[in-house]
Order: structure tokens, then sequence, then C-alpha cells
């Protein structure tokens, strides 16, 4: 049966006000997880994975990042090279002060590289990562580097169309269309915030070797959207003895918000939350005492978002 998540505001040490939405299971959760959207979409289009996780036990919390969906800010844009990694730990923050519970951070795309990057920060931020199809490894050509490097220094919020290809998300052709004509998806990058998913990739591939964090990468071999190679070099640097990879030929993204649609993905994102989960619960970290607050948790606005910024 379908979860209605509930809907609010978070406040943050800045004073910026974080749209998110909740899944609450109907037993009390097992366990929290906490989703990191992808470039230019929102946490809405992850409904169905986080009702599934709600049916299994889950609460979920997802947050439209700044820039994106129902959260202020001019669309694609950040004002920090590191917003988003922070935003993403104020969202663990206030997921486990609200549901002390173990917590797994599931991040895609873009929101995989942050996700992974606010892990490599501080490694204690979650108990486990899974990383859909991260945007760990950005190649750019000769020309966008020019930009980049010269345009981009003197024009860091001037933000441009992200050149991402719809029609390579998923091999299913309703999500697709739902993703087209989602009226709070948009197509715009600030060459901050494109800056800030390359540092994501680099220093997540540095820190891989001396990974801790029990992590699974989902990935698509033949991916058009997100270079495969950097999901690859993750999985072959990381030893940690609770994690590993899968890779799909596929070319397609296969973003999450379509995961019911992919068996296998959600299957494995499932059982790996278990397997951490009971890893934990063996563990001296079953007892487990939450982190002390570092964002201004506001009041609960159980209203229905309104969008803020331009679309």
């Amino acid at each position: 049966m379908p979860i209605t998540p509930y809907e609010r505001r978070i406040t943050l040490p800045d004073g910026f006000r974080l749209a998110m939405r909740v899944w609450t299971p109907i037993d009390i959760p097992r366990g929290n997880v906490v989703i990191a959207h992808g470039l230019g979409e929102h946490a809405g289009r992850y409904g169905k994975l986080a009702s599934d996780l709600g049916d299994a036990g889950w609460e979920v919390h997802a947050a439209d990042h700044r820039g994106h969906g129902y959260s202020p800010g001019e669309r694609g844009a950040i004002p920090h090279p590191e917003s988003i990694r922070d935003d993403i730990r104020a969202s663990l923050t206030f997921a486990r002060a609200t549901s002390p519970h173990p917590t797994v951070l599931l991040g895609h795309s873009m929101g995989g590289a942050m996700a992974a990057w606010a892990v490599a920060h501080d490694p204690s931020c979650a108990d486990a990562l899974v990383l859909s199809s991260p945007a760990l490894r950005t190649v750019l050509s000769a020309g966008q580097q020019l930009m980049l490097n010269t345009i981009g220094r003197l024009f860091p919020d001037l933000t441009v169309g992200n050149g991402l290809d719809a029609d390579y998300l998923s091999h299913d052709a309703a999500v697709v269309a739902a993703y087209r004509n989602d009226p709070l998806v948009h197509d715009r990058i600030s060459s901050r915030l494109a800056r800030s998913i390359i540092t994501a990739g680099e220093v997540t591939l540095a820190a891989a070797p001396a990974w801790r964090l029990p992590t699974i990468v989902l990935y698509a071999g033949a991916d058009r959207i997100v270079n495969p190679r950097g999901s690859a070099e993750f999985a072959a640097a990381v030893r940690h003895p609770s994690s590993c990879a899968a890779c799909s030929p596929s070319r397609r993204n296969n973003a999450p918000s379509s995961i019911s649609l992919r068996p296998c993905a959600a299957s494995s994102t499932r059982n790996f939350c278990d397997r951490s989960m009971a890893s934990l619960m063996c563990s001296s970290r079953a007892r487990y005492v939450p982190p002390p607050a570092t964002a201004r948790v506001s009041p609960a606005t159980h209203q229905l978002l309104t969008p803020t910024g331009t679309l």
C-alpha cells in the first residue's frame, strides 16, 4: 500500500529553509534512509522507492537540494561549493534527531557524488551508503573545460543548460515522459555547481582506498548520462569487507525514481539495507545514540509546499 509522505521545511544553520518529504512506516521504523536526488530533479520523483522502503519498515527522508524542486534558490545554482554536501549532512542529522535509528544514505547521480563526498568528509555521518550511478568521474571536452576556467570563474552563478538527454534516463518511455513533463524538473547548472560535482568525485576517489563505511554501488556499465568509469574505479579501490558493487550492461541511467521497474536493483538496495542493519545490531553501535544536532530544526509544517525560485 503506497505511503503518503508529509512535507515540511527544515531550517539550516545559514537560515536556508530546505524542503523535505518524509515517508513514515505504519509500524515503528527499523531504521532511516536519507535520499539525495540527482541534478535537475527533485525528491518527489522517488516516491515509489520511498514507499517500497516504508513498506519494509524504513523511514525515508528526502530533501530537495538548493535550487531544486520546492527548495528556494535560483534553479541549478548554489551559494558555496560545499552547499549540497553540507545540506545532506544536515538532512542526516535531522533524520536521526526525529527518528533515532541507524541511518542509510542513498544518493543518485549528482546526489550520489555529493553523498559520497559527505561520507568522505565525515565517515560518521551515516551508517551505510547506497550509490546509484554516482557522478564520480566527470569528463569535459576542451571547450567545456575552457569555459569553466574562464567565464565560469568570472561568473560562478551564471547558469546554462546541463546537457542531460532524458532519452537515456530509463528504458521505460513512461518514466522519460514523466521526467520531461514534470514542472519541477529543470535543466540548469551553474559553474559553481559543476565544479562542486567534479570536486565531490575527486575527493571520493582519493578517499576510496581507506573507505570505512559499508557501501553498495549500483551502476550501468554503458551509462550515457553519468560516466561509469568513476563507479568502476571507486568499486575497485574500496576494500571494506561489507562493501560491494553491481554493474549492469545498460546504457540507461536508471534513476531510483524508477527503481521499482528494476526488481534486481530494488532487491539489491533493500537487501543491502537489511544486511547493514543486521551488522549494526550485532555490533556495539546497536546501542545507538544520535549525534549532537548541527542544524536548527524548525517545527513541523505539514501543509503542501509551494514552489519557490525561478523555474
